[in-house]
């Protein structure tokens, strides 16, 4: 939309009555003249969208009035159309200019009559919009309501889990079908029916991530409270509004979902040039409904049964030659793509069912069928169809700002002035010492790519992410982790491992890397690696890693802590890539863990979750700075939780790994020299002796989780040590 505005002052009348008209005057024109001299005046203003535009307009002037608006293509009013403007019951008036052509300049001027005198305003102009249309963008304009046009999405919204990409369509007669019953948090393929408000942000709803199957609809409410639309404080639950639509101008919040209101207005209520707004039809053998746009033209195509909702889709076969040139004309198709039950998906083919923003009840949304509005189950998995709003004239320039964070941590390129729909790649270089983590915008993270490629359609200010990778120690995690009120710790790359031959310590290369059934092979010349060990068997005064005996007391130092004693693997030992100096690591309290599991307060409130990283099983530990956008988990701090909840590639895992994301694999335990529960357990001890049998430790399942469960002292655990951030 843009806006002209104009005011117009009219001279002073000064009208001289003598005495015997005084009294005529007064009886028979008091409603319509005033005595006292008056200063009549015009404020006028258009906002113009593509094929019509508001005028409003406050008049002063005494007495009782009409008010009229007159447009044409020539400045000096030929052929004008005129218009008599509704008003408020006061000063203000409106009227709707119809039947515009798209960026086309127009003359106007308001007209205001009262039974003495009718005074015009000074002739102005304004420009529609609407010539460039936006990447992934059908070109027909759409009343949504009095005052607003959009650009529907050029086909259905899909969504790839395995990749986290959203799309539309490649077609608009596209659809997935059938294929939605693969959907999962790690599916490759792409679904295309969703329960409502399901974007994939954390709005305090149970359910938010596209791949969401859960049957209760109170699963899916928006901030925990079914009374939240998709729009104002809850935006971000639109999939057009958080998502950035990767044909569709890669740039979140460009897109959105239309309200109940807007989608009645589109079928029953906006006025079109050639009087039609839908028909049912069947387009490349699929079928569904055809919207037609303001200003469409039936000798572009004619079609039967228009504004019909009785209408069969059969009332008009269209093939996909012909469709071509329907939709060049700005013509919308909404496939027939049905929707997705509990384990089912039904009426492909048959049904159209469409989400709008809008909520109808504690369980339903509201949303259109075929052509009418109705109200669906909000855990339905049903098709979203997009729009955008008319975007001002394509000579418009926009600026892309870019910078560095730490302004030292590299060197960005890529930005200043472009036109809109100009393509823009913005790149990002790491200085010596940092590595690049990502490009953000208002805190979002919209690309992992150091050179980002985007169409411009509105001002953008990006900042890369630069992470000091010299001033970390060797072996250290990236992420801060509070282990009591006022201390902090870095975890190390990964857990403990040893190689008896050599008598060498080091990290796992990876953090979801461990030993397995190898731990077997335990011996004092084994030239293997092992990574499950006794408690306490650092090699200080004989406890060597080598153990397998089961006998208690044998392990660690008696009835005591080995916290800050040597017989704590990171105190007596030297590890090979963890800076190769004794006395650098430790491992954590009992109390510690626990306070890392469940005390400590985190940026996100998050801080744990069980997943399956690499195809390993394990927990995943956020630090205390973490922040959603980096990537979003399911089942968050919840000890029942299943390995499932979370399936994250290496790729992936690269991401929440460079924001300081810790990773537990189950790498099971041993007894002697049999091992078990590799990848369905973990257990990692800690520095804490619980009585002269056990120790204390970390204890995780696929459906349990203990940070402080008492363990035989003997047995062979994962070691994950840390050091201070301090």
């Amino acid at each position: 939309m843009k806006t002209y505005f104009m005011k117009t002052y009219f001279k002073r009348a000064l009208v001289l009555l003598v005495a015997p008209l005084m009294a005529m005057l007064l009886s028979s024109c008091e409603k319509d003249l005033t005595i006292l001299p008056v200063e009549p005046t015009i404020e006028q203003e258009v906002t113009a969208s593509g094929t019509f535009a508001v005028c409003s307009a406050k008049v002063t002037c005494p007495g009782n009035i009409t008010v009229e608006v007159e447009w044409s293509l020539t400045p000096d009013m030929g052929n004008a159309q005129r218009q008599t403007m509704e008003s408020d019951g006061g000063t203000f008036f409106t009227a709707t200019m119809r039947g515009l052509s798209k960026k086309t300049t127009y003359y106007y001027r308001v007209t205001m009559t009262n039974r003495f005198q009718s005074l015009s305003s000074a002739v102005a102009q304004f420009t529609t919009l609407g010539s460039y249309v936006p990447e992934g963008a059908v070109s027909g304009l759409f009343s949504v309501s009095d005052s607003r046009e959009v650009y529907f999405s050029q086909g259905n919204l899909q969504y790839q889990a395995s990749t986290k990409t959203w799309r539309f369509a490649e077609n608009q007669y596209d659809c997935v079908g059938s294929a939605n019953l693969n959907i999962s948090s790690s599916y490759s393929g792409w679904i295309d029916l969703f329960g409502w408000g399901t974007s994939g942000w954390n709005s305090g709803a149970n359910c938010y991530q596209p791949w969401s199957t859960s049957t209760s609809n109170s699963d899916y409410y928006p901030g925990g409270s079914y009374t939240n639309n998709l729009t104002g404080s809850y935006a971000n639950a639109d999939w057009g509004v958080y998502n950035a639509i990767s044909n569709g101008g890669n740039t979140a919040n460009t897109w959105r979902t239309l309200t109940k209101d807007e989608w009645v207005y589109v079928f029953n209520t906006r006025t079109t040039s050639s009087g039609i707004r839908y028909a049912k039809a069947c387009v490349n053998n699929v079928n569904g409904v055809i919207l037609l746009p303001d200003d469409w033209s039936t000798s572009t195509y004619s079609l039967s049964g228009a504004n019909s909702s009785g209408a069969n889709f059969t009332a008009n076969t269209i093939t996909a030659t012909q469709w071509v040139k329907l939709e060049d004309a700005g013509a919308v198709f909404l496939p027939a793509a049905g929707y997705r039950g509990e384990a089912s998906v039904g009426s492909i083919g048959s049904w159209a069912f469409y989400w709008s923003a809008s909520y109808s009840n504690e369980s339903y949304a509201y949303g259109v069928s075929c052509n009418n509005l109705a109200w669906f189950s909000r855990y339905h998995g049903q098709s979203v169809r997009l729009v955008r709003s008319v975007t001002s004239n394509p000579s418009s320039v926009f600026t892309v700002d870019v910078s560095a964070n730490p302004s030292n941590g590299g060197s960005v390129s890529g930005g200043g002035s472009y036109t809109e729909g100009q393509s823009c790649t913005v790149s990002a270089t790491a200085n010596s010492g940092y590595t690049f983590t990502n490009w953000t915008e208002n805190g979002n993270v919209v690309s992992s790519n150091a050179n980002y490629t985007f169409v411009v359609n509105a001002d953008r200010t990006l900042v890369a992410n630069f992470v000091a990778v010299s001033s970390w120690p060797n072996g250290v995690l990236p992420g801060a982790f509070s282990v009591s009120a006022s201390q902090q710790v870095y975890f190390s790359q990964g857990n403990l491992q040893y190689q008896a031959s050599t008598n060498t310590w080091r990290f796992a290369e990876n953090q979801y890397d461990y030993i397995g059934d190898a731990n077997s092979n335990i011996s004092s010349s084994y030239s293997g690696w092992i990574d499950l060990f006794g408690w306490g068997t650092s090699g200080y005064n004989g406890k060597n890693p080598y153990m397998t005996n089961t006998y208690y007391s044998d392990y660690g130092n008696g009835s005591n802590d080995i916290a800050g004693t040597n017989y704590d693997w990171g105190v007596y030992n030297a590890i090979s890539n963890g800076g190769n100096t004794a006395n650098t690591w430790r491992t954590l309290t009992k109390d510690e863990w626990a306070y890392v599991f469940n005390t400590r307060t985190t940026s996100s409130g998050i801080r744990y979750a069980k997943a399956c990283v690499n195809s390993v099983n394990g927990v995943i530990l956020l630090p205390d700075d973490w922040n959603t956008s980096y990537y979003s988990l399911s089942s968050t701090n919840n000890t029942g939780a299943s390995f499932a909840s979370n399936t994250i590639s290496v790729s992936q895992w690269d991401t929440l790994e460079q924001h300081g994301a810790v990773f537990l694999p189950a790498a099971g335990d041993r007894s002697g020299t049999w091992v078990s529960s590799v990848g369905s357990g973990g257990r990692y001890w800690s520095a804490s002796y619980s009585n002269e049998s056990y120790a204390y430790s970390v204890w995780f399942s696929g459906s349990y989780l203990s940070p402080q469960d008492g363990n035989d002292r003997y047995y062979g655990r994962s070691v994950r040590l840390v050091r201070s951030a301090q």
